[in-house]
């Protein structure tokens, strides 16, 4: 069976449906860009440049989802960080020009033609780090 999401990781993923959900306009807007909420248990989110992390919902659809996680790489240390930063800082920051349009993202019907009408979730990938494990969980 499935693991239980923590109480933390829990807590961001229903702020993250409740702002979509709050986005909705009815019409194909530009990608809005939204900031999670912050809490003393849920601290703000940031980039590896210490911008503030944000993701972007196009609202147009309650049964049909894009959700797009933008590729990044990772950093190994510091100093291919600094290497990295200088030669693709787009990978390190969330400015709300990013980011350029993707297929799977546009509401053109010919240029995308399963998912145009779809609501479409942006999620940067702007920390430039990385994670892996396994793990195993019962549940009673």
């Amino acid at each position: 069976m499935a693991a239980a999401l923590r109480p933390t990781a829990a807590a961001a993923v229903a702020a993250l449906m409740a702002l979509i959900a709050a986005t909705a306009t009815g019409t194909a807007p530009p990608l809005q860009s939204v900031s999670l909420p912050t809490s003393a248990t849920l601290p703000s989110p940031r980039c590896a440049d210490g911008s503030a992390y944000n993701f972007y919902v196009r609202h147009q659809s309650t049964t049909l989802f894009v959700i797009f996680v933008s590729p990044g790489g990772a950093c190994l240390g510091a100093q291919e960080c600094v290497r990295r930063s200088g030669t693709l800082p787009e990978y390190f920051t969330n400015d709300t020009t990013y980011p350029p349009g993707s297929d799977i993202l546009s509401t053109d019907s010919e240029a995308n033609p399963d998912f145009f009408n779809a609501t479409h979730v942006l999620l940067p990938y702007c920390t430039q780090d990385m994670w892996a494990g396994q793990g195993n969980a019962t549940s009673e």
